[in-house]
């Protein structure tokens, strides 16, 4: 394995080992039997180290501050949802990689980093560290990189507590409110509304870069 901290777990679900056929109706049917009996689960590649090989320059230049893991979190049969993790300290944890805003997909290039979750390890958490600072911390650090590649950082300021897919983690499970965190996020990270919509129709948020 060439590059093992950019490597995701892989995983197919029983459902896609079996011989169905072509015929949708007992596709359909399967699937909704198998989601009866779903319970999500996070797969986790292996952690980074400063001086391991990187394919991504950004990625390097991020791993000689802060470990990072590739993790694969398995939300249903048909669902999965790739995200490195980064572990910005005393507990807390940032998921999130470069992605393209419109088609959702992987972006090659880097230039827009999507934070895709901030929780807090129930099993590491000190609480004199402040998340939302740390977070800052993290995206100060990509700044300082020669030629960094990004130029948008963005994510989705909504409250996690209905995310039922995430129940895996080991997370502390007490949630904010969205307004909550809309107000943590205007005042700690300067972060505002962009016009970029997400898969609910709502609008990204963007940490400015400059």
């Amino acid at each position: 394995m060439r590059y093992p901290h950019e490597t995701f777990p892989l995983y197919r679900h029983p459902y896609e080992c079996l011989n169905i056929g072509s015929c949708q109706t007992t596709q359909s049917i399967l699937k909704r039997e198998f989601k009866k009996h779903f319970k999500p689960l996070t797969l986790v590649g292996l952690e980074s180290f400063p001086e391991s090989n990187f394919k991504s320059k950004l990625m390097k230049h991020i791993a000689q501050r802060y470990n990072f893991t590739p993790r694969k979190l398995i939300a249903d049969v048909d669902h999965q949802i790739t995200n490195y993790e980064f572990d910005l300290k005393d507990g807390v944890k940032l998921l999130g990689m470069p992605m393209d805003p419109n088609s959702r997909e992987v972006w090659e290039d880097e230039s827009w980093f999507y934070l895709s979750l901030l929780y807090l390890d129930r099993n590491q958490y000190k609480r004199k560290a402040n998340p939302f600072k740390r977070v800052l911390e993290f995206v100060n650090w990509i700044k300082e990189m020669d030629q960094c590649p990004i130029d948008h950082v963005f994510f989705r300021p909504y409250s996690i507590e209905d995310q039922g897919h995430l129940d895996d983690l080991p997370m502390i499970r007490k949630f904010p409110s969205t307004e909550r965190l809309k107000k943590a996020y205007q005042r700690v990270w300067n972060a505002k509304e962009i016009d970029i919509l997400d898969v609910e129709g709502q609008k990204y948020w963007e940490i400015p870069m400059n």
